[in-house]
């Protein structure tokens, strides 16, 4: 097939208006879709040198993360992620970029910075259960939870209650789930 020789676009400009028009986000698609329209040329980035051309970023509409360094500490960059209430792994790869500091994989980055794991990172460490069965009753209680399927959907709204309450507290004052749950008819 061949390709009707056209004059690439005059401005750099007009290319980048063109390569956004066709939804184009990075370089790999840019090299497969960049013959829809006849005026692109295979390098922009050399074609547009001094004539406005920046970075790859901006060409395809987006604002350039190369200028901007990492935090220089696992902790600082701990801290940007909690700022912005990120608490999932997957929930920080979709939303990373709102800090342009923040890294793509911290976990590279920070590798012998103190990264541990993304828990950790995210701040959400372990919480020490109730020792004291009297103690995760009440919290149960207060949940206004009454039955037992209810609790295993409702536990996890307090991070000190266990998934397994008659094993946690089998010896520490556990009788029967209607007990626990406040439930049980006299």
């Amino acid at each position: 097939e061949s390709r009707e020789k056209v004059e690439p676009y005059e401005t750099y400009e007009e290319a980048r208006e063109a390569a956004q028009r066709l939804g184009i986000t990075g370089t790999r698609e840019y090299t497969e879709k960049y013959k829809d329209d006849p005026q692109l040329t295979i390098n922009p980035d050399r074609k547009y040198t001094h004539k406005g051309w920046i970075d790859w970023f901006t060409f395809f509409g987006k604002e350039s993360r190369e200028k901007v360094e990492p935090y220089e500490t696992y902790e600082e960059a701990r801290e940007a992620a909690q700022r912005l209430g990120i608490t999932t792994r997957s929930e920080y790869i979709e939303r990373y970029k709102e800090d342009p500091r923040l890294p793509s994989n911290p976990g590279k980055i920070y590798a012998n910075k103190g990264w541990i794991d993304w828990p950790t990172f995210l701040g959400k460490e372990k919480v020490e259960l109730y020792e004291i069965y009297e103690e995760a009753q009440q919290a149960v209680l207060r949940l206004s939870i009454t039955r037992v399927t209810e609790y295993l959907h409702k536990y996890k709204d307090n991070p000190r209650l266990p998934s397994r309450p008659e094993d946690k507290y089998a010896n520490k004052g556990w009788i029967d789930w209607p007990t626990f749950l406040g439930t049980k008819k006299e």
